[in-house]
C-alpha cells in the first residue's frame, strides 16, 4: 500500500491510500481509503501524513504487533518509488540550473575553512565567489544569478553586508588562502613573485583610498587603487595588499614583505620582482629583513664603468635556460661588504630580434612624420619610446638623433638581474623568467573575473570586493593546479566555460506535482574534470525531494 495525491485541478488534490493487485497478471490499483481533498500544498502534505498513519493502522489490524512493540516500527510504509513511465506530454521544464560550479567549486570553498562568523554568512560568500567565477557582474545581478542558477534566494542587503564581513576579516582570510596554497605544495614553495597593478573606478571623486595616480591601464582621468600581489611560480595566490591610488609602486614592496614575514615562514624563499622594485632603499630593506631576492635591474641607469663592463665581451659564459642558449656574465654589485649583491647579465638572440623590431617600428613612425630631416612639434608622436630618439632644434621643430638610435642598438637582447642569493646565473634567470605568471594572474582578475572597473565607493565595500575577487581567483587557481596535477592542462577561461555547460533541467510532472532533476550531457572535457576530482556525476533523471 502507498499514499498518493491525485491532482484534480491546478490547486486541488485528492489524497488516497492505494494498493496494487497483481492477481490477474496485470497490476491494478485499488483505492483502499479516501483520506480527503486538499486545496493547498500545506493541506496536501497534512493529508499525506494522515494517509501514512492510516496504512499503519490497516496493516496493524491485519498483523498486530506484540503489546510492548510500536506499530510504526513494523508497519511504516516505505517511500513509493517515483513512476518511471512519466508522459512527456504532461511534463514541462520548470527551470534550468548550473550544476558544474556547485559540484566542483563548492566543496573546494568549504575546504578552505574561511570563517567570517555565522555559517549563513560563509555560505553566502561561497555563492558570491562561485557566481563571480560563473558570470562576473554587479551584486544585484549576482543575486539574480544565484537564484536562477543555484536555486538559492539571498537578500541583496545580506550580500552587501557580506562585503563588510570580508573587509573586517581580510587579514585572516589572506592567511587562510596563503596557507592553503603552501599546503598544496607541501611546504616546498621556494620562490615567490611580486608585482603591482592599478584598478580604476568609474568615478572622479577621490578619498583616502581612491586617488589619482599613474595608471597601468592608461585610465589617467579616473581615480584608482594600487593592488600588490604575491604568488607562487605557478601563479597560485599567497597574499595581496591594497594601497591608495597615488602610492608609488616602489613603496609597496616592503610593507607586503613585512606582512609575509609576520604571517609565514619565508626565510628560505627567494622573492622575484620586476625592475620597478629596484631601488637602493628596497634592496637594503630586503637585506635587513633577511630576504633573498632576484630583482630586475635598470642597466642604463648604472655607472659608466658598469655599463662598459656589461657591453664588453670579457668573461662571457654560455648557459641553457629552458630550451634557449644564453650568454651570461656575473658582475659584482656590492652595496657594502656586509650586503653582497651580484649583477647577472644575459644576452638572448631572440630578445635582441624583438628589441630591434620594436625600435625600428618607433623610428619608422618618426620617419613618416619627417620632412627634410625635421619634424614639427604639432606632428610629433607623443610616445615615451620615441622621445629618446629626437633632438630639439627650437622653432617648434625636432630632428631624429641617429647617434642615440645606434647607441641604443648596442643594448639589444641584454637583460640584467640583481640578486643577493648564492644561485648560479642559470638558476637566477630561470627563477625570474616565471614572473609572467603574476602578470597572467592580473589578467585573469581584471578580465576573466572582472575585478575592475570598481563601482563601489565606500572604502570598506571596496576592500570587501577585492577580497571576494581574491577568494574567487584562489578557487579557480586551485582547480587549475589540481587538474594539471591530474594531467589535464586547460586554461582558466576554458575551465570556466566547461563548468558553465554542466547544467540540469528541473522537470515538473504536472499530474502529480512531482519534480525531477535531469542532468545535461557531459562533454569529454567535463568528464575529465570530474575524473580529476574523483566526482561521479549522476547522469540519470533523479527525483527532487
Amino acid at each position: 500500500m502507498f499514499v498518493r495525491a491525485k491532482k484534480k485541478s491546478e490547486s486541488r488534490w485528492q489524497v488516497q491510500v492505494v494498493s496494487t493487485d497483481r492477481s490477474s497478471g496485470k497490476p491494478r490499483q485499488k483505492i483502499v481509503k479516501n483520506i480527503g481533498s486538499a486545496n493547498s500544498s500545506e493541506e496536501k502534505e497534512a493529508l499525506l501524513e494522515l494517509g501514512r498513519k492510516a496504512i499503519i493502522d490497516i496493516e496493524n489490524d491485519r498483523n498486530p504487533v506484540l503489546p510492548f512493540a510500536d506499530p510504526e516500527d513494523f508497519h511504516t510504509p516505505k517511500s513509493r518509488k517515483p513512476a518511471t513511465n512519466i508522459s512527456l506530454k504532461t511534463t514541462k521544464e520548470e527551470a534550468r540550473i548550473n550544476r558544474g560550479f556547485e559540484m566542483v567549486m563548492k566543496p573546494l570553498f568549504n575546504d578552505m575553512d574561511i570563517d567570517v562568523g555565522k555559517g549563513e554568512v560563509n555560505e553566502t560568500i561561497g555563492y558570491l565567489a562561485m557566481t563571480r567565477a560563473f558570470q562576473p557582474t554587479s551584486k544585484l545581478k549576482a543575486k539574480q544569478i544565484i537564484s536562477e542558477q543555484f536555486q538559492k534566494e539571498i537578500d541583496l542587503h545580506k550580500i552587501y553586508r557580506c562585503l563588510d564581513h570580508l573587509a573586517d576579516n581580510e587579514e585572516s582570510i589572506k592567511k587562510c588562502i596563503g596557507r592553503k596554497t603552501i599546503d598544496l605544495f607541501e611546504d616546498k614553495v621556494d620562490v615567490m613573485f611580486f608585482d603591482v597593478t592599478t584598478l580604476s573606478f568609474e568615478s572622479k571623486d577621490s578619498d583616502d583610498l581612491r586617488n589619482f595616480g599613474f595608471s597601468k591601464d592608461c585610465k589617467f582621468n579616473d581615480v584608482q587603487v594600487v593592488l600588490a600581489l604575491v604568488t607562487t611560480t605557478e601563479g597560485m595566490p599567497i597574499t595581496y595588499k591594497l594601497f591608495p591610488g597615488n602610492k608609488f609602486e616602489g613603496h609597496t614592496l616592503i610593507p607586503v614583505i613585512e606582512e609575509l614575514k609576520r604571517d609565514f615562514n619565508i626565510d628560505n624563499i627567494i622573492l622575484a620582482a620586476d625592475r620597478g622594485m629596484f631601488s637602493k632603499d628596497n634592496l637594503a630593506a630586503l637585506h635587513n629583513l633577511n630576504i633573498k631576492y632576484v630583482v630586475g635591474a635598470k642597466l642604463k641607469t648604472l655607472s659608466k664603468a658598469k655599463k662598459e663592463s656589461i657591453l664588453s665581451d670579457e668573461d662571457v659564459i654560455p648557459c641553457v635556460v629552458g630550451k634557449e642558449l644564453l650568454w651570461t656574465k656575473e658582475i659584482e654589485h656590492n652595496a657594502s661588504d656586509s650586503h653582497k649583491r651580484k649583477l647577472i647579465v644575459s644576452y638572448s638572440s631572440k630578445r635582441a630580434k624583438k628589441d630591434a623590431s620594436d625600435r625600428n617600428k618607433l623610428v619608422d613612425r618618426l620617419l613618416k612624420k619627417a620632412k627634410d630631416g625635421k619634424i614639427g612639434l604639432d606632428k610629433l608622436i607623443s610616445n615615451a619610446g620615441t622621445k629618446k630618439y629626437i633632438n630639439s632644434n627650437g622653432k617648434n621643430q625636432v630632428s631624429i638623433n641617429y647617434q642615440k638610435i645606434e647607441a641604443d642598438s648596442a643594448w639589444d637582447g641584454i637583460h640584467g638581474l640583481i640578486t643577493n642569493s648564492d644561485l648560479s646565473p642559470q638558476q637566477v634567470i630561470d627563477r625570474y623568467r616565471g614572473l609572467w605568471q603574476i602578470e597572467d594572474a592580473f589578467r585573469v582578475n581584471k578580465h576573466d573575473l572582472k575585478m575592475r572597473p570598481i563601482y563601489h565607493w565606500n572604502p570598506k565595500r571596496i576592500q570587501g570586493h577585492i577580497c571576494l575577487c581574491f577568494i574567487t581567483y584562489s578557487l579557480v587557481k586551485q582547480v587549475q593546479f589540481m587538474l594539471a596535477k591530474a594531467g589535464l592542462k586547460i586554461s582558466v577561461k576554458r575551465f570556466l566555460e566547461e563548468l558553465q555547460k554542466i547544467q540540469a533541467s528541473i522537470l515538473l510532472h504536472q499530474p502529480t506535482g512531482r519534480k525531477y532533476l535531469m542532468p545535461s550531457a557531459l562533454s569529454e572535457t567535463a568528464k575529465n574534470i570530474f575524473d580529476a576530482f574523483g566526482i561521479i556525476p549522476k547522469t540519470s533523471v533523479q527525483p527532487i525531494d
